[in-house]
């Protein structure tokens, strides 16, 4: 219910970013507890990550402190400078989860009858466009037990370090973490369907 109040008004937000013409027929928000526990999948590794950093810190300084020789004491000042970024990874690793909560709250997802959108209102409401004429993949959708899911469709590349340098990845986007995924699958893909009947008798 909190997350449904903090919310902002999404069908308005989507029929600002309409065309002429064009008729919206849903809108909606990601979950922003569903989103939020997705971030702390990396929490496992970030504390490990932040505690290391945090007594190599330490440890340094207490090694390096208290000795009379000019060079130990410049290097005792020095050490903690070097290990300082490494906190600061941590601590933004810790704070993920908190900081995809707050941003799933200015997402806004659209189908109208001639696309999907995915907005991001934050950003100067950047808008993600995924015309249907551009659509040959199969729309994939995954649901929890709940009744929440993901609907993706759109296709981006995207380059991961590999052992022989950057390898090119194609990656999926779309709809994460919506409310009865199943209902806004059937809107979806009849838009889909809608749209690809009227373009065969060339309206």
């Amino acid at each position: 219910a909190r997350d449904e109040e903090e919310a902002i008004d999404h069908e308005e937000e989507a029929r600002q970013r309409l065309d002429r013409g064009e008729r919206l027929i849903w809108s909606g928000q990601p979950i922003a507890s569903r989103a939020m526990r997705k971030g702390f999948l990396i929490y496992p590794f970030a504390i490990a990550w932040t505690s290391f950093s945090i007594f190599w810190v330490l440890m340094a300084t207490i090694a390096t402190r208290g000795s009379g020789d000019h060079e130990t004491q410049i290097m005792a000042y020095l050490f903690p400078l070097f290990g300082t970024p490494f906190i600061i990874i941590g601590f933004v690793m810790l704070l993920a989860p908190f900081m995809t909560r707050a941003k799933a709250k200015n997402i806004v997802y659209a189908i109208t009858d001639k696309r999907a959108i995915v907005l991001d209102t934050e950003k100067a409401g950047k808008l993600a466009s995924y015309p249907y004429s551009d659509w040959h993949k199969e729309v994939v959708t995954k649901e929890n037990k709940d009744g929440s899911g993901s609907i993706l469709f759109g296709r981006h590349r995207y380059q991961r370090p590999h052992k022989r340098g950057m390898k090119q990845f194609i990656g999926h986007r779309g709809f994460e973490f919506v409310k009865d995924v199943s209902r806004v699958d059937s809107r979806l893909r009849r838009a889909l369907s809608d749209y690809k009947a009227r373009a065969q008798v060339g309206e």
